[in-house]
């Protein structure tokens, strides 16, 4: 199997070895803790039998849980497969909790070692080939780590945008597959405030570039005016929207 790999699987299988040697350290306390005695210089067959019926039943449950447990933290899951195949999951996060995961299968060429992508959960506005062909046989970590952070970013900019539409009631807003770029209005008293925002580096969840007009209408003249709001807009470039915008009306 591709070392890349093997090494991958081998990190995974030394997470996994220190995780194991911390349950059962804590099992070991929290079953003597209720047994409510202080720990004797040797342990009585009764409370050895009780230990390793618990450690017996910790292992059969982690069998199950195996690789959640393993990367889950870290956002990235390795994982062995039939017929010279690894998967890899990726988690998505916000807010403090888990979204939906997703999954790149690699399949491994028996003649030459190498790797390639044989299925996957990927949105298409992802450059997965260009990863593929820029890291995946030379710098797995690479490939891994970017691919994370494409993930990352997409569901950051989406649930922001949700939440722009759910929670702070804008019910205009407009975006596309990739949340890359977003356009909205907001009504105020004697004016509209216009927003555009735009991603170019899908990579991050903060606009790399933004658009903001107020729009003035005076109705005895039948006009409106428009005032481009450069100051605002640094702000936007700085923060994410749902923070920059939140700060900007704070202040109204």
């Amino acid at each position: 199997m591709n070392h890349e790999v093997q090494r991958l699987l081998k990190k995974r299988d030394e997470l996994k070895r220190v995780l194991e040697v911390e349950e059962n350290s804590i099992m070991l306390r929290d079953i003597i803790s209720k047994e409510n005695f202080e720990i004797p210089s040797t342990i009585n067959f009764e409370i050895q039998e009780k230990i390793v019926q618990e450690m017996l039943r910790v292992s059969k449950r982690r069998e199950c849980e195996e690789f959640l447990r393993a990367y889950r933290l870290t956002g990235k899951t390795i994982f062995t497969l039939k017929e010279n195949r690894v998967g890899l999951r990726f988690e998505t996060f916000y807010g403090g909790q888990y979204r939906e995961p997703y999954y790149v299968i690699l399949s491994q060429d028996e003649e030459n070692d190498q790797l390639s992508v044989f299925k996957h959960t990927i949105p298409h506005f992802i450059p997965l080939n260009e990863l593929e062909s820029d890291y995946l046989n030379k710098d797995l970590d690479k490939f891994v780590n970017s691919l994370h952070d494409y993930l990352q970013a997409f569901v950051t900019r989406r649930e922001e945008a949700k939440i722009m539409q759910q929670d702070v009631g804008v019910s205009n807003l407009r975006s596309n597959n990739a949340y890359n770029s977003i356009d909205f209005s907001v009504r105020l008293k004697e004016s509209v405030i216009e927003f555009s925002l735009t991603y170019k580096n899908l990579k991050l969840s903060i606009p790399t570039d933004v658009v903001m007009y107020q729009v003035t209408e005076d109705a005895e003249k039948s006009v409106s005016r428009r005032q481009r709001l450069r100051r605002r807009e640094k702000e936007f470039l700085q923060q994410n929207l749902v923070n920059a915008f939140n700060n900007m009306f704070s202040e109204a």
